[in-house]
């Protein structure tokens, strides 16, 4: 039994560290990808306000699914799938609108990760161990950090800077 809780400790808290890692290799240099894609900053400020605002509408929708229809995990699997190929599409779209399109997708699918990998957590911790959450989420915001760090250091290696390729 203690062999299986540590088991699903150290899987939880895996996939913490994978979602602050992710996390760090996207949002802090969104901006810089979508200006090396050709976008203004006017342009860009709308892909962002798109992907936000999509992201306030889908994400009590996926937790309602979550909840009621497919179970935590099966929304965190599918939200990680359709973030990757959102992802993976937002180097095929060309041009403002079809960027800010592909993106609005992606928002929908990224909105879904975050709260389920809570989710999950709180249950595996229950309620007699519910203040571990803060130590595993730490765990997010470490991977977090360290990534930003390191994707940071190769943009800078490759010469991407703030205005473009130096």
């Amino acid at each position: 039994m203690i062999r299986i809780h540590v088991r699903r400790a150290a899987a939880v808290t895996g996939l913490f560290v994978a979602f602050g890692f992710s996390i760090s290799a996207f949002f802090p240099f969104l901006t810089l990808y979508l200006h090396g894609r050709g976008l203004r900053p006017d342009e860009i400020g709308l892909v962002i306000a798109v992907m936000a605002m999509v992201r306030t509408v889908a994400n009590p929708i996926w937790g309602n699914y979550a909840d009621t229809r497919l179970g935590r995990l099966r929304a965190l699997q599918i939200g990680t799938i359709g973030s990757a190929v959102g992802a993976a599409a937002m180097n095929l779209a060309n041009g403002p609108a079809a960027i800010a399109t592909v993106a609005a997708v992606l928002s929908i699918f990224t909105v879904a990760t975050g709260p389920n990998l809570d989710a999950i957590a709180l249950v595996h911790l229950g309620d007699e161990h519910m203040s571990e959450y803060g130590r595993i989420r730490a765990w997010e915001s470490l991977a977090y950090a360290a990534g930003c760090l390191l994707f940071g250091s190769i943009l800078q290696a490759a010469g991407v800077s703030s205005c473009g390729r130096e």
